[in-house]
């Protein structure tokens, strides 16, 4: 519960640092330390807490026996599609965009 709960709103700030939101996360891989010893239901609940309702990206949920950090209980991998515009305002040298159209 409580990890989670730390887990995500790491995520959103990580996220917002870069001009992203929860809604441009598009894909989840939770992975659970001993996740048949458990019950999973409060890492389930932090993450739908962590999304608008009616939003929720793709997700898998992985159990483990262990992770590289002992104390750990679980670890969240996360691939979010940040819009461009979000980007450019904040780079600090210049951008090539490159298209095929002419």
């Amino acid at each position: 519960g409580e990890q989670a709960k730390l887990t995500f709103e790491n995520i959103k700030r990580a996220l917002e640092a870069e001009g992203g939101t929860m809604n441009d996360v598009v894909e989840l891989q939770i992975f659970i330390v001993d996740l048949q010893k458990i019950d999973p239901n409060p890492a389930y609940q932090a993450v739908r807490d962590a999304f608008p309702p009616g939003f929720k990206p793709v997700s898998m949920v992985i159990g483990v026996s262990a992770l590289a950090i002992p104390e750990l209980k679980m670890e969240v991998n996360v691939r979010a599609a940040v819009p461009l515009k979000a980007k450019i305002g904040k780079l600090k040298r210049p951008l090539l965009l490159l298209s095929d159209q002419p």
